[in-house]
């Protein structure tokens, strides 16, 4: 498979590392947010229109989720809140872990949130969140396969927790050298793809209870997040090692590899990615900018 790359824009605005994403197709607004503590807004539907600050606190945000109209974020101290997007207002605020908010999936009008400490939240803004305990380390990242309604978190003790939506254990995948930073379902379910402090993805066969099915030696260093086009027939990895790289689905082959030499990439570590369609990627940086990548089949 060949594929063509073409920069379109940098966003740039923010005045720390930018951590997390969030996208309204509908209405065609990218949210961003990171160390400096701003939500940032983004109309990507009109050329050269600037970014607003939507919301600012006093710590940095870790992780993002759209719930229309609720936009959720979670920050470094583990507080969370769910912010109505219409008017800006706060709609619920609380204290959830100790040191971190990693990540925050909706899943079925419920939000689930992965904490520091083991801790795992669900629940939504009406009725508040409750908890459940996976241990004493740091859960990372968030992953949801609608098929069998499995949801896989990622922990810093080098594990894969699968478990049912009522908080049941499925299984406890081990495979990894390092945290657990990212993961991610392919688009019918077949495979679960981990990224992990080792530089690795693992792709696990998920008909088959998880079974270790490819271990690929993908980055130089982290993966910090691994993202499936729309529909399905690729997907991006990036990684501290400052490069963001596309890989063939099917084959798992790498096909490009955007570093900032050769495309105009990032400079520091790409800490997130988000497809805003099957042809358009977003990427988001430790060098506190946001860029939109034209991604084609040819």
């Amino acid at each position: 498979m060949a594929i063509a790359i073409n920069k379109l824009t940098t966003l740039q605005g923010h005045t720390g590392a930018v951590y997390s994403l969030a996208y309204d197709a509908d209405r065609q607004l990218l949210y961003s947010a990171g160390g400096d503590g701003t939500v940032a807004c983004w109309p990507l539907n009109k050329t050269g229109a600037p970014g607003k600050a939507i919301a600012k606190v006093a710590d940095h945000i870790f992780s993002l989720c759209l719930q229309y109209p609720l936009l959720w974020l979670g920050t470094m101290q583990g507080k969370v809140s769910a912010i109505q997007i219409e008017d800006n207002q706060e709609k619920l605020h609380t204290a959830f872990s100790a040191k971190g908010v990693f990540d925050i999936q909706s899943v079925n009008g419920n939000i689930w949130l992965a904490g520091s400490n083991g801790m795992l939240g669900i629940g939504n803004a009406a009725q508040g969140l409750t908890t459940l305990w996976l241990g004493d380390d740091n859960l990372r990242c968030i992953a949801f396969q609608a098929m069998q309604g499995h949801l896989a978190i990622g922990s810093s003790n080098h594990h894969i927790y699968v478990l049912r939506q009522d908080g049941e254990l499925v299984k406890r995948i081990e495979g990894h050298k390092g945290s657990v930073f990212t993961l991610c379902y392919s688009r019918e379910g077949k495979y679960l793809l981990s990224g992990s402090r080792d530089a690795q993805i693992i792709v696990w066969d998920v008909a088959k209870n998880y079974e270790l099915y490819r271990h690929i030696p993908a980055h130089l260093f982290t993966v910090n997040s691994i993202a499936y086009q729309p529909s399905g027939r690729l997907f991006a990895s990036a990684s501290r090692d400052k490069t963001i790289k596309i890989w063939d689905a099917d084959s798992f082959d790498l096909l490009k590899v955007i570093d900032h030499q050769k495309w105009g990439g990032h400079v520091n570590s790409v800490n997130k990615l988000l497809w805003l369609g099957d042809d358009l990627l977003a990427s988001c940086s430790d060098d506190r900018s946001i860029m939109i990548w034209q991604i084609t089949i040819v």
